[in-house]
C-alpha cells in the first residue's frame, strides 16, 4: 500500500478523480475527450469551495487534537454566511465523531489496492470505528446550486473503498456516507455493506475502467454528464445528440401543428405522449443554445464572426461627482439623498438572525412561481383553477 500511495501522490490529479466518476460512469469516452480538451482556470464558487474546505480541515484538527485553542482567527476572513456555514459542518460532525474513533483529514486514498490505481483523491473526513465496524466518510459541499444526493453517491463509495484497504486491519464491515451541504440544509447519511461496496467495485466500476481504456470507449451524451465535461463543445458524439433531440421536436410540431394552435383536449392521450417526449428533450436543447450563442460572442468580440458585431447595449446614468457632493446638491436642493429598506429574510438569516429566538416567527413562506419538475421531484403537485375546475366537472358527471 505505501508503493501505491508514493505512486499516485507524485501526480497532481487522477485521471479518473472519484468526483468525475459520475460522469466516467455514465460516459467512459468522456476520459480520453476530457484529456484532449482539459479545463483551464477556476471560477469563484470553486475558489471559495476550496477554501472552506482548508478551513474546515484545520478546524477539525484543532477540535480533535486536544487542543482547545479558539478558531476565531480562522474565521475572521470569512463573511458571516461562510462562518454559518462553517460551523453548521462542525455541529454535523461533532454529532458523529466520538474521540475512539481512527480520524483521517484531507488524506488521500488510492484504489489500487483493488486494481485500479487510476482512481485516487481526497476525501475531507474519514474515521474509522472499531465498536461498530463502520466507516464514515464525510464530505462537505458548499455550493448551492446543485442538490448532492448521498445514496449511492460514487464519488465518496470510491473514498470509501480506498479506505478500507488502508484500514483492513480494523475489519470494518460497513460504510456510512455523509454529504455535508449546509446551503441546502442538506445533511444526509446512506448505509451500506462492505460486501455491497465490493459488488459495485467489481460489476459497475471495473468494467467502466476496462470500457473508459479502450480503443473504442463508449459514448453516451447526456444533460448531467455532459454538464460537467470540459471536452463537451467539442463532443461529435454530443452534437448528433442534440441533431436527434431537436428533429424530435421539429417532428412533433410538423405533426401535431393543430394541437399547438388550439390545445390539447382530454381524450387525445396519444398527443399528449407525444407533447411529453418533445417536452423532454428542451432543456438540453436550451443548454446547448446557449452554448453556441456564448461561443459565437466570443468569436464576434474579437471580430472573427461574419456578419455581426459586438456594441454596447442600452446604458444606464450613474452618479460620476464624488458621493457627498452628489448629497449636498440633493440636498440643498431638498431632496432626500438616500432611501431606507427594509432588508429580506435570507439576508437577515445570513447575518445570524436564524439563532435569534422566534425568529421564525417574524416571516412567512410565500409560494414559489409554479414550475413543472419531473414526477421523481419529492414536492407535492400543486392544483391549479383549471385541474380542480377539471375534477370538479368529472365528479358531477359521476
Amino acid at each position: 500500500l505505501t508503493f501505491y500511495m508514493e505512486v499516485f501522490m507524485a501526480n497532481a490529479h487522477a485521471a479518473m478523480s472519484p468526483s468525475q466518476l459520475s460522469r466516467i460512469i455514465a460516459c467512459p469516452a468522456s476520459v480520453k475527450m476530457c484529456e484532449q480538451y482539459p479545463s483551464f482556470g477556476s471560477s469563484k464558487y470553486a475558489s471559495e469551495g476550496t477554501q472552506l474546505h482548508d478551513i474546515m480541515a484545520e478546524v477539525v484538527r484543532m477540535r480533535t487534537s486536544g487542543k482547545n485553542g479558539s478558531t476565531d482567527k480562522l474565521l475572521a476572513e470569512l463573511s458571516q454566511e461562510q462562518q454559518m456555514l462553517v460551523n453548521q459542518c462542525i455541529t454535523y460532525f461533532d454529532s458523529v465523531y466520538n474521540p475512539n474513533m481512527t480520524l483521517a483529514i484531507e488524506a488521500k486514498t488510492t484504489l489500487a489496492p483493488w486494481g485500479a490505481p487510476q482512481v485516487y483523491g481526497t476525501p475531507d473526513i474519514a474515521m474509522a470505528d472499531v465498536a461498530s465496524s463502520t466507516l464514515h466518510i464525510l464530505d462537505w459541499k458548499f455550493g448551492g446550486g446543485v442538490f448532492v444526493a448521498v445514496e449511492d453517491n460514487v464519488q465518496l463509495k470510491a473514498y470509501a473503498l480506498g479506505k478500507l484497504a488502508e484500514m483492513a486491519l480494523f475489519d470494518l464491515q460497513q460504510v456510512t456516507l455523509h454529504i455535508v451541504q449546509p446551503r441546502l440544509e442538506n445533511f444526509k447519511a446512506w448505509t451500506l455493506s462492505k460486501q455491497d461496496l465490493l459488488d459495485w467495485l467489481h460489476n459497475e466500476l471495473m468494467p467502466t475502467i476496462k470500457n473508459a481504456e479502450s480503443e473504442q470507449p463508449t459514448f453516451n451524451p447526456g444533460a448531467s454528464q455532459c454538464r460537467w465535461c470540459s471536452a463537451a463543445g467539442m463532443c461529435l458524439a454530443r452534437m448528433e445528440h442534440h441533431q436527434h433531440m431537436a428533429s424530435e421536436v421539429f417532428k412533433f410540431c410538423d405533426e401535431h401543428a393543430d394541437v399547438l394552435k388550439n390545445g390539447i383536449s382530454a381524450e387525445d392521450e396519444a398527443a399528449t405522449l407525444a407533447l411529453v417526449e418533445a417536452f423532454k428533450q428542451l432543456d438540453e436543447l436550451e443548454s446547448s443554445i446557449a452554448e453556441i450563442k456564448a461561443m459565437a460572442f466570443k468569436r464576434a468580440s474579437i471580430g472573427q464572426f461574419p456578419g455581426y458585431k459586438v456594441v454596447n447595449g442600452r446604458s444606464s446614468r450613474r452618479w460620476a461627482a464624488p458621493e457627498l457632493e452628489v448629497v449636498r446638491a440633493l440636498e440643498a436642493a431638498d431632496i432626500e439623498p438616500y432611501e431606507t429598506k427594509l432588508i429580506s429574510v435570507a439576508q437577515a438569516e445570513k447575518l445570524g438572525m436564524k439563532k435569534v429566538d422566534g425568529f421564525s416567527n417574524l416571516y412567512m413562506k410565500a409560494l414559489g412561481k409554479p414550475v413543472m419538475v419531473h414526477d421523481s421531484d419529492p414536492r407535492e403537485p400543486i392544483t391549479t383553477a383549471e385541474t380542480t375546475f377539471g375534477a370538479f366537472a368529472d365528479s358531477a358527471e359521476d
